[in-house]
């Protein structure tokens, strides 16, 4: 009985071990933004070998949506863009995820320096048929 119990303990520390070793070296990069109706925020999860990132916007208007549809605006040393459209949104929602979106670069000292230069544009149409645009600058 010793034994198995001296073994779950060295696995424990092994598991914890492993765990605490994987973060060592991540850093959290964050930017939010907010424009007449939309708050959006970004946060990316650099390493020296990995980053990755996910984001969302939330609709702060008072009218509910209909539609939307979205283009992530990043630095011209990014060279990419991303968007995504939501064409039947149930009238109660308010937030939509952004997904993950992944620099093509693995310096991460590139995308602390140019983060802030990030935007989103937002066009959505409400239930009453109004279409409306909005930027979102990030920071």
């Amino acid at each position: 009985m010793g034994n198995i119990n001296q073994i779950r303990k060295i696995v424990l520390f092994l598991s914890l071990f492993l765990i605490l070793a994987g973060c060592v070296g991540q850093e959290k990069v964050g930017i939010e933004g907010e424009s007449k109706h939309w708050k959006a925020e970004m946060i990316y999860t650099v390493s020296k070998s990995v980053q990755s990132g996910e984001g969302s916007i939330e609709y702060i208007g008072d009218e509910k949506l209909k539609s939307l549809h979205y283009e992530i605006n990043f630095p011209k040393i990014f060279t990419l863009g991303a968007s995504g459209s939501r064409d039947k949104i149930n009238g109660n929602d308010t937030v939509f995820s952004l997904g993950v979106l992944n620099p093509p670069h693995d310096n991460g000292e590139i995308l602390r320096n140019h983060i802030d230069e990030i935007s989103i544009t937002v066009e959505w149409e409400t239930l009453s048929g109004k279409v409306k645009e909005e930027v979102v600058d990030l920071s």
